[in-house]
């Protein structure tokens, strides 16, 4: 049974046209069922699903850029930088100490102080500690320790704790040689880190220990004994 067109009738049904079909002709309006309800601009739908499209891009390539490319544990790129620096050892990026921010990093002396040598190291990576033992036998040199957590998702805030704390070259000397933890310092924001992390980007650190010396040698390990002897006799400061 089809039913009473009067009821059909009295529910029309709403139809769009579009602007090409209007300036063409206009469209009838007499059509029994059909109410013209607007013009539908098909170019101004397009150019918006277009934006969306443009949009979504932009918004997915920035995400995935800094998921793949963030310092430390997460980071794609990062980890695979990581591994060809522990596979090549030596390092083709040379440092020069006047651009490094010696004032963000742990300040130790050893006897006259008269070598220098730079660290990058993480308090949770165990190279760092078989280095920190091995330079606490050198004489006559300072170490400049920078704080460098990108071993495990726990380092930064170790790394926080030891730079806040009253003697940051005691409270890591502390935890690498004898594993004692520093006390937490809440009022203490930690932004040294996220700058060292910086700073150790910008000059291509990869790894845990680098050792940077300031005749431009640079190691991303820790160093044998007479390559150390060797890289700190050349030092000319």
């Amino acid at each position: 049974m089809l039913g009473n067109p009067q009821m059909h009738a009295a529910r029309p049904v709403d139809f769009y046209v579009s602007r090409h079909d209007v300036q063409k002709s206009a469209p009838p309006t007499d059509v029994p069922g059909i109410r013209y309800t607007g013009v539908l601009s098909m170019r101004r739908r397009f150019g918006f699903c277009v934006l969306l499209i443009f949009l979504s891009i932009i918004v997915a390539g920035v995400l995935g850029w800094r998921f793949l490319n963030r310092p430390g544990h997460g980071g794609l790129i990062f980890s695979i930088e990581h591994r060809l620096s522990r596979v090549l050892h030596f390092d083709r990026h040379r440092v020069d100490f006047a651009t490094l921010p010696l004032r963000d990093a742990i300040k130790t002396v050893h006897g006259n102080g008269a070598h220098t040598v730079v660290v990058f190291a993480d308090p949770y990576c165990s190279g760092c500690r078989d280095l920190e033992a091995m330079l606490e036998h050198v004489d006559n040199v300072t170490i400049y320790t920078f704080l460098y957590p990108i071993v495990t998702p726990e380092s930064r805030k170790l790394s926080v704790d030891i730079w806040c704390s009253g003697d940051p070259s005691a409270a890591w000397k502390a935890w690498m040689l004898h594993h004692a933890e520093p006390s937490p310092h809440l009022g203490c924001d930690g932004a040294v880190v996220d700058r060292n992390l910086a700073t150790g980007r910008g000059n291509h650190v990869m790894v845990t220990p680098t050792v940077l010396f300031s005749d431009g040698t640079r190691i991303n390990d820790v160093p044998g004994p007479n390559m150390l002897e060797t890289a700190l006799a050349a030092d000319r400061h």
